[in-house]
């Protein structure tokens, strides 16, 4: 068995893939609507976990769900489908806003106090 000699070596190392314009737009693309089915999985968790749990804790999971969408809407380049609608910075403060707004209200709120309780 003969070893490989370096120049042998060095020309069966396969290069990486070149990266072009139209594979850049397909991977932020991909993760643009990645996100968008992902906040749509998680509205329907939401509705799952308002039914099971109780009204309380789907208002909270809901008001997670506006927070972890401003902070995306912050974070992430250019406009995720779904969750960009105006500028960046009205999108977190109004993503922020609702998500207060529900805490606020669902910690407040006569009717979802229970006696088990913080969350039930």
């Amino acid at each position: 068995m003969t070893e490989p000699t370096p120049e042998k070596a060095a020309s069966e190392v396969a290069e990486p893939p070149a990266v072009t314009a139209d594979s850049v737009l397909a991977s932020r693309l991909l993760l643009r609507t990645g996100l968008m089915w992902a906040v749509a999985g998680a509205i329907v968790v939401g509705v799952a976990v308002m039914v099971i749990v109780g009204p309380k804790a789907g208002a909270y999971f809901f008001a997670l769900i506006a927070a972890v969408v401003g902070t995306a809407r912050w974070a992430l380049p250019g406009a995720p489908f779904g969750i960009a609608a105006r500028e960046k910075w009205v999108d977190v403060v109004f993503c922020y806003g609702v998500s207060a707004s529900v805490v606020f209200l669902a910690s407040t709120s006569y009717g979802l106090r229970c006696a088990q309780g913080w969350i039930c």
